[in-house]
């Protein structure tokens, strides 16, 4: 054995050493320098919470009658129909309902769903129809 050649056994305490599976060089980490803590984040108390001013309505539940009886249903979550059933829009302020044929239906959110206009008219709605101009 030449007289600089190094036994296997024998390493050097802070020599470099290396990974048996992949036969790359492994260096030990530095220490890791100390980051400041920071505080948790404030969460406040659910008793504390304010209500919503308006009721979440619930998803549509063929199963249950809806808001104004069993031919209506509440709009899904993104305010579609919750079946291709119900084609019938309804504003609950006004008390209107809009079919697809009104010149309103596309710019209406409806915030309840019939399935024809008959059960629109059973809950109470009104079919929309346009103003007439007084005329002097």
């Amino acid at each position: 054995m030449p007289a600089d050649a190094v036994a296997p056994d024998a390493v050097a305490p802070d020599a470099v050493t290396s990974d048996p599976v992949t036969s790359d060089p492994v260096t030990p980490a530095p220490p890791a320098a100390a980051e400041p803590e920071t505080p948790p984040a404030t969460v406040r108390p659910a008793a504390a919470r304010r209500p919503s001013p308006r009721p979440r309505r619930p998803a549509a539940d063929p199963d249950r009658p809806g808001p104004f009886g069993p031919a209506s249903a509440a709009p899904l979550p993104d305010g579609s129909a919750p079946g291709p059933e119900f084609t019938i829009k309804g504003n609950a302020g006004s008390m209107l309902f809009h079919p697809p044929s009104s010149p309103y239906y596309g710019r209406t959110k409806a915030e309840v769903w019939f399935r024809t206009p008959e059960d629109a008219i059973a809950a109470g709605f009104t079919a929309y129809a346009p103003r007439r101009k007084a005329t002097r």
